[in-house]
């Protein structure tokens, strides 16, 4: 798939990876991304200054608590409803949390529901190429880390099994959609700090795996290349310091 004229949406896309991703999907051509996020004032800063560097219409910013499957519905019908169509859906808001209820709620049930109301909305028409859904896991969905609780290592383990099975389903879901997994090793960005860390127990957690950092470009570019590749489906994109590899199982 070409980005090039595409419509896509990105959850937890005013802030981190999501923000980064919209950018780049607008550079490299997107008609039109909608921002899905609960920070209603980050997420307005950042349409408007997309607006303004793209031009006017390229992004809609949408507050939605992706928490509460109705909500959730709202939205991405809101998104869909602006040029009737959705080529790319982006499953990215996520917490780091000592609230497991929380954690799960959000890394992994909204998820969920993401990937069941894309494959809604993106086959209501007829297909001239195969949607994609995107889903934002983690390098803690195949290994126990130690700077993150177990809930949101069981979320993101989750998340993989989601994307793994998504082909081959009994759910039956359209052979004009695929989905493919992202899963980096640790990246420093806000959603640490975002979701109550201090900045020294940040830096605590990280110093101890310091030698596996990825950089935020590394995890764009993973995302960019699950989207490109028509033949990813039930695909995991995995993002290390040693570079990306893609794997099956």
């Amino acid at each position: 798939m070409k980005i090039e004229g595409k419509i896509a949406l990105v959850t937890g896309g005013a802030a981190g990876l999501g923000k980064a991703l919209t950018l780049r999907l607008l550079e490299s051509g997107a008609k039109f991304v909608a921002i899905i996020d609960f920070n209603e004032e980050a997420g307005q800063e950042v349409a408007s200054e997309f607006n303004r560097k793209f031009g006017d219409g390229r992004v809609m910013f949408i507050r939605c608590d992706v928490t509460k499957e109705a909500d959730l519905k709202k939205c991405f019908q809101e998104a869909y409803d602006v040029h009737d169509y959705l080529d790319i859906v982006v499953n990215n808001a996520g917490i780091i949390s000592s609230d497991h209820q929380k954690t799960i709620a959000v890394n992994l049930v909204a998820v969920m529901n993401g990937m069941l109301i894309a494959a809604d909305l993106m086959t209501k028409k007829p297909r001239s190429e195969k949607g994609v859904i995107i889903n934002t896991a983690s390098m803690a969905g195949f290994l126990a880390s130690p700077v993150v609780n177990f809930s949101y290592t069981a979320s993101k383990y989750g998340v993989v099994g989601l994307t793994k099975s998504f082909p081959n389903s009994t759910d039956g879901f359209s052979k004009d959609l695929r989905a493919v997994a992202i899963c980096p090793a640790v990246v420093d960005t806000s959603l640490w700090t975002s979701n109550g860390f201090s900045t020294n127990d940040v830096k605590g957690r990280l110093e101890t795996i310091k030698d596996r950092y990825v950089t935020v470009d590394m995890v764009i570019d993973a995302f960019i290349h699950g989207i490109e590749n028509d033949e990813l489906n039930g695909a995991f994109v995995k993002v290390r310091k040693e570079g990306i590899d893609v794997e099956y199982s």
